[in-house]
């Protein structure tokens, strides 16, 4: 019987594995964010479509019916944004992982190494803040929710200063649906800064030794 070491070609399949989640991640977020622009850019054309024929409708119903329609879309873009900054910790946890395997594979002052680390060879300025993918997409997501934030606290400052003629608890109502969107996007930042503060445990590929048993031939 002869031992053979293993752990390379674990590694490879580990590494084809953690690319090809990657690349699942990041196809997700690219569709959660058509999904969103498709809900977006209806509501505000049905939206839009309303508000031509708003002489119609009585100040109080229209108020109504415009506090849940925000509500009900900042849920859904404040669930879409949570998602999308998930998916974005995975996908830098598997940059991590790939890069490291390739630096045990390759050797960390290897030629294949600097070659195919991609980080390096992007200029800073375009690879981090707004110019990132990630980055960009949270901001357009979370640049929605505090828009409808915004038209919340909007709608109760109309009823509560009479500007619209409508009963004072609808104003309460609304500004208590204010309350709790604010609530939850202190709640979401929150969440986001503990994850960014999380220490990764570090593992040594010097530790990883896999072997098989072969028969002798």
């Amino acid at each position: 019987m002869k031992v053979k070491n293993r752990t390379d070609a674990y590694l490879l399949a580990e590494i084809s594995q953690a690319w090809q989640h990657y690349r699942h991640m990041e196809e997700t977020r690219t569709k959660y964010l058509s999904f969103f622009a498709t809900v977006i850019l209806t509501s505000t054309g049905f939206f839009i479509a309303i508000l031509k024929d708003i002489k119609s409708f009585d100040p109080t119903q229209f108020i109504v019916l415009a506090s849940i329609f925000c509500f009900l879309l900042f849920i859904f873009s404040y669930f879409i944004w949570a998602n999308i900054t998930r998916i974005g910790f995975v996908l830098g946890a598997y940059e991590i992982i790939m890069s490291e395997t390739r630096k045990h594979m390759l050797g960390a002052n290897s030629t294949g190494f600097r070659l195919w680390n991609i980080r390096t060879r992007i200029p800073p300025t375009v690879s981090s803040g707004i110019f990132r993918i990630q980055s960009a997409a949270s901001a357009i997501v979370l640049g929605v929710c505090m828009l409808l934030l915004y038209a919340e606290i909007y709608m109760s400052y109309l009823v509560l200063g009479e500007i619209v003629l409508s009963p004072k608890w609808l104003g309460y109502i609304i500004s208590l649906l204010a309350v709790l969107i604010l609530i939850l996007v202190i709640y979401g930042f929150i969440c986001f800064k503990q994850a960014q503060k999380y220490n990764v445990p570090i593992s040594e590929f010097s530790q990883l030794v896999l072997y098989e048993i072969d028969p002798e031939i």
